[in-house]
């Protein structure tokens, strides 16, 4: 009788855990983004990338620029309103660029503060 029991047991354990295991939503892919059939598209994957210099804001809402501090390339880009308070501090952004025809896109996806002024050390 014991035998049977622990036997019953075992099977229901088993069998809960099956069914709690088959309620785990399996990972889906994002649907894919309706765009401008007449745009290019992106390049695929995109390259790493780390910049460090002043962050600015841009011209327009969400927008902002970077002037590299080695190189001294300013780099615009659209990114959340996270970054506002890092305006006019000197910051480390990581992110992926892609290029589009020719026009080079950057995405941050990382920003780390370096200074808290766009002064250079002299």
């Amino acid at each position: 009788m014991k035998k049977l029991y622990r036997s019953a047991m075992f099977t229901a354990f088993l069998g809960m855990g099956i069914v709690a295991f088959a309620q785990n939503p399996r990972p889906r892919t994002p649907p894919a983004q309706q765009e401008d059939p007449s745009a290019p598209a992106p390049q695929a994957g995109g390259e790493s990338m780390t910049v460090t210099g002043c962050l600015m804001k841009g011209t327009g809402p969400g927008e902002y620029a970077i002037t590299d501090s080695k190189s001294g390339e300013k780099i615009a880009f659209a990114a959340p309103d996270q970054l506002q308070k890092y305006i006019n501090q000197t910051v480390q952004l990581t992110g992926t660029v892609t290029n589009r025809n020719g026009d080079k896109a950057f995405r941050p996806e990382s920003v780390k503060a370096v200074s808290p002024s766009c002064e250079r050390a002299q």
